[in-house]
């Protein structure tokens, strides 16, 4: 298996995380997360990417997360062991457990995808141009340790 396991909906483009789950039984999972600023908050073409720390092994935050996301304690069962953590993890990020000095302004960067996208919107900044076919390699060369 892979250090780093993706999630997300569609693309790098589009949002989602990488997780390097082997440090989940220790209580916290290292996270680069992508957020679709475009989709967000209307800055055309720009992504931000991000190194969180998720905080794992609560039980009452994690039943939180998973009625949050609409998973069921029956379904999560289902699930094999490496899914149901990863189910765990994602939905606990997106719950908002994770180190709070790891956010944005935190190990963060703004990339603009678009050749002519703008560089700043409302108080936005791009600090570089990655092109949207080049961003997942981008990510993976700098950000995946």
């Amino acid at each position: 298996m892979d250090k780093w396991q993706y999630m997300g909906s569609v693309d790098v483009q589009h949002g989602g995380a990488y997780f390097a789950m082997e440090t989940y039984d220790d209580g916290y999972v290292d996270c680069v997360r992508i957020t679709d600023l475009d989709s967000a908050c209307g800055f055309d073409g720009a992504v931000m990417v991000e190194h969180v720390i998720v905080l794992v092994g609560d039980a009452e935050q994690t039943k939180q997360a998973m009625r949050c996301c609409g998973l069921s304690e029956d379904e999560l069962s289902q699930y094999d062991k490496e899914s149901r953590r990863m189910a765990i993890v994602n939905a606990l990020l997106y719950y908002g457990y994770y180190d709070p000095n790891n956010g944005r302004g935190h190990n963060s960067e703004i990339i603009q995808t678009e050749d002519d996208g703008p560089i700043e919107f409302d108080s936005w900044k791009a600090e570089k141009r990655v092109s949207s076919d080049d961003l997942e390699g981008y990510v993976k060369a700098k950000h995946l340790y």
